[in-house]
């Protein structure tokens, strides 16, 4: 029987297959950065409601206890979750979260600036990033 697995099993499978490489970007470093945020898309044109690729990359120093993340930071557009992996070297954490956006307006749309806030561990003021 060649029965097919449900998506939720394939998505088990593969974030499995992730855990037991250590990471699904392994083959790169994490940025030499104390703290970053990139909010990217591969789509060059988006459609009115058809879903489009979209991926957050938070990188922050071990000496630095990020907020967490907010969906909402990218609105107006609706997005869900598809998955979210984390890695980790001797100095830093990068969280990978991947999704799929929607648009629902008929004319442009602009999507403010999302912010990754973070304060030292050890206490002092807080940095600030934000994406393109």
């Amino acid at each position: 029987m060649n029965a097919r697995r449900p998506r939720s099993a394939r998505l088990a499978l593969a974030a499995a297959a992730c855990l037991a490489l250590g990471s699904c970007d392994a083959g790169h470093p994490i940025p030499d950065t104390d703290l970053l945020l990139r909010v990217s898309t591969d789509a060059t044109e988006v459609e009115l409601g058809a879903p489009f690729p979209i991926t957050v990359v938070r990188v922050w120093s071990k000496a630095l206890v990020p907020t967490a993340w907010d969906d909402r930071a990218l609105a107006p557009l609706v997005v869900r979750l598809e998955g979210t992996t984390r890695r980790e070297d001797a100095r830093r954490v990068e969280e990978t979260r991947r999704y799929r956006g929607y648009a629902f307006s008929r004319t442009d749309v602009l999507v403010p600036a999302a912010k990754l806030v973070a304060r030292p561990r050890e206490g002092g003021a807080d940095t600030t990033v934000r994406a393109e």
